[in-house]
């Protein structure tokens, strides 16, 4: 049953992600504080990566009751800045 809950959430990760960082139209979405940003000047460059895993479990311990079930979330964020020649 927990396996078949992560499936599900794993499968509906990616669409509520993008449901929360854009609008129907197109544009982005902007919270109450959130600074205007134009575009990054080509020296600079902003990025990264979510990765998401689910792990389970059954057997521990060679105990019949003893499973478990858990989702690993690792973020990665970088900001390169190429200096000029």
């Amino acid at each position: 049953m927990r396996l078949a809950q992560m499936v599900i959430l794993l499968a509906t990760a990616p669409g509520l992600l993008t449901a929360q960082s854009s609008v129907r139209d197109g544009t982005s979405a902007k919270g109450a504080d959130a600074a205007p940003v134009g575009p990054l000047p080509s020296w600079l460059s902003v990025g990264g990566q979510l990765r998401v895993r689910a792990e389970s479990y059954s057997g521990g311990g060679f105990k019949a009751d003893n499973s478990d079930s858990y989702l690993l979330t690792r973020a990665f964020l970088n900001a390169r800045v190429r200096p000029t020649s």
